[in-house]
């Protein structure tokens, strides 16, 4: 399929429109980590609830193609700006550890939804289901444990 035809394709529009309400969320200004570890978990509880995104853009971000262009252009790149925005809001208030906004941003993600993509492999290797409620706040901590400074709490 072309990635002009992708509106036309139901499977893809389900999946670029689910994404479209997280990429499309307005950050809050964080005054401490506690608005930012907010945005943080609702990132992994969706992630949860839409592996497919991650899986899509796994595959998607193998290549450069004109798809890829456009789905940066339509849906990741608003994104990376809310998320890198929200970064430096919060390193400038020392709750956020230092670093390159983006490269932690990509971090984050990879942390948040590793366990949900490749779902199948994760629970034949260690035994655990990754959608139990209990799983997904244990992920969300260890992505707030990667990102936040505990001093800055």
């Amino acid at each position: 399929m072309s990635f002009r035809d992708a509106d036309n394709d139901p499977s893809f529009w389900i999946v670029t429109r689910r994404a479209s309400r997280i990429f499309t969320l307005k950050a809050p200004k964080p005054r401490n980590s506690t608005r930012a570890r907010a945005v943080v978990r609702e990132f992994v509880k969706y992630s949860a609830e839409n592996p497919q995104l991650h899986r899509l853009m796994t595959m998607e971000g193998r290549r450069e193609s004109e798809r890829l262009v456009w789905l940066i252009r339509r849906h990741v790149s608003q994104f990376f700006t809310i998320s890198t925005k929200l970064i430096r809001e919060a390193q400038a208030l020392g709750v956020v550890r230092p670093g390159d906004p983006g490269q932690l941003h990509y971090c984050a993600i990879g942390i948040a939804t590793a366990a949900f993509s490749l779902a199948p492999e994760y629970k034949l290797v260690t035994g655990k289901d990754p959608f139990t409620r209990s799983h997904i706040e244990q992920i969300a901590d260890l992505v707030c444990e990667f990102l936040f400074i505990r001093s800055g709490n």
